[in-house]
């Protein structure tokens, strides 16, 4: 069996990190995307499901700046770490943990949000 070389396996985790970045932030954008359009299409028969919508909004824009936050306290991190710093590492690595779960959260919650609040007003 050939062993996989520390260098490989780092490679492997940063690769599957950026992916898993990325997709928080097409998850999210895409949402608030579709949320608008959906905004637009129903202001003027339902003003309800609309403010609904916007309501959701907030959820998924909180759940992409999060995910955009992710860059950059991982880049606070290679920088600090370059320059020897080590004070503000740990810090950086956990506010880009918890802007991770805070963007998924946020989708989360603006989904359940979404379609429990859209289905009790469209069964109205």
């Amino acid at each position: 069996m050939m062993a996989i070389s520390e260098d490989a396996k780092y490679q492997a985790r940063v690769d599957i990190e950026h992916k898993f970045v990325q997709s928080l932030i097409l998850i999210n954008s895409g949402a608030i995307i579709a949320l608008l359009g959906f905004a637009q299409a129903v202001i003027d028969s339902n003003i309800e499901l609309a403010i609904v919508s916007f309501y959701g909004l907030r959820f998924f824009c909180l759940g992409l700046v999060s995910g955009v936050l992710v860059n950059y306290f991982r880049y606070r991190v290679n920088t600090l770490k370059a320059s020897n710093q080590d004070a503000g590492v740990e810090r950086n690595k956990i506010l880009s943990y918890v802007s991770r779960f805070l963007s998924l959260g946020a989708f989360i919650f603006g989904f359940l949000y979404i379609s429990i609040r859209g289905v009790e007003i469209i069964a109205l």
